[in-house]
């Protein structure tokens, strides 16, 4: 890539590889603590809220405390981020549950980041873009390529997928990769779920760990940093403005444009001068892309807030 290029990341980036939107975490949490009565299902549906509230009482949430967080949050039309901004005092117990519905994820991700298809039945669009930029690139190269990738998300799929594509097609050289990698690494603006193996951080967290309640070593959370929206409010991410600054092509995909989120990136400063912002705006009407560009403060023109996905962004912009 010649240009200094910035891939942004939200939600709908990850969708495709099993990930749950904002909504749709919410949903995830609420499942985890509560017996689905109507299901199938119902004996291995108890067992695993059963497991579940174990894990969290092994990290000290009693089943009173889970539950009544869990209904709570169903009970509100706002996402896990605003529904913990309105009440601090379930902040810990949040993030817990963050972490317990996006674990399971991990795993059955690996399956669909290395399948052709993705979960909607569409190109792999890891695949598609590490054939773009990366397929003749070396491995010891990888950090030279002008391109970074900012998420808004707390899963560790790409930078997982990056050095498993790398690592696979060269033997015997993981330490050389992951050098490689993290001279570009991938930044989470709100952390993620800790660091993996060859992140060379210690403690580390396998990608799609399996949690087993009450073994000892199996709590990752207190090695986990991780942070909503409205924490830290008003603070711009240390690391994504010397980024920004200097990107000459800047793409969003799969992001909602929540102006808090913008506001981290600083993204309304004025040394931000890239002239092609580009942004994947899939299934929007346009009241919602009105709303897209108001809270964006018109810095990306209407004709380059597209209708499509992720893969097809890839195919038809860049």
């Amino acid at each position: 890539m010649e240009k200094n290029t910035v891939f942004i990341l939200g939600a709908g980036a990850s969708m495709p590889f099993g990930f749950p939107s904002g909504d749709g975490l919410k949903d995830e949490i609420y499942n985890l603590f509560h017996r689905e009565i109507s299901s199938d299902s119902f004996i291995l549906n108890k067992k695993k809220v059963e497991r579940n509230l174990s894990i969290m009482a092994t990290n000290g949430y009693s089943q009173t405390e889970v539950l009544e967080f869990s209904t709570r949050l169903k009970r509100t039309p706002f996402t896990i981020d605003e529904f913990l901004a309105q009440d601090n005092d379930y902040q810990g117990i949040g993030k817990y549950a963050i972490s317990l519905a996006l674990f399971p994820k991990e795993e059955e991700a690996i399956y669909w980041m290395f399948n052709s298809k993705d979960v909607f039945g569409e190109p792999n669009w890891y695949q598609y873009l590490f054939r773009l930029f990366y397929k003749d690139v070396p491995y010891d190269e990888y950090h030279n390529q002008n391109i970074r990738f900012i998420t808004f998300n707390y899963d560790r799929s790409l930078e997982y997928f990056l050095f498993e594509s790398y690592a696979n097609a060269n033997k015997d050289v993981d330490e050389k990769i992951a050098e490689s990698l993290l001279e570009s690494p991938v930044i989470h603006v709100y952390g993620k779920l800790g660091s993996l193996p060859w992140e060379d951080k210690k403690p580390s967290i396998p990608f799609g760990l399996n949690l087993v309640p009450g073994k000892e070593g199996n709590k990752p959370w207190q090695d986990i940093e991780l942070y909503t929206m409205y924490e830290k409010e008003g603070l711009v991410h240390s690391s994504t403005e010397k980024i920004l600054h200097e990107a000459e092509n800047i793409y969003f995909l799969g992001f909602g444009f929540d102006k808090n989120n913008l506001n981290r990136l600083g993204f309304f400063d004025s040394n931000i001068t890239a002239p092609d912002i580009w942004a994947t705006a899939y299934d929007k009407t346009p009241p919602e892309l009105g709303r897209i560009l108001n809270n964006a403060e018109k810095m990306i023109r209407s004709d380059y807030l597209k209708n499509y996905s992720c893969i097809d962004f890839l195919r038809n912009v860049i």
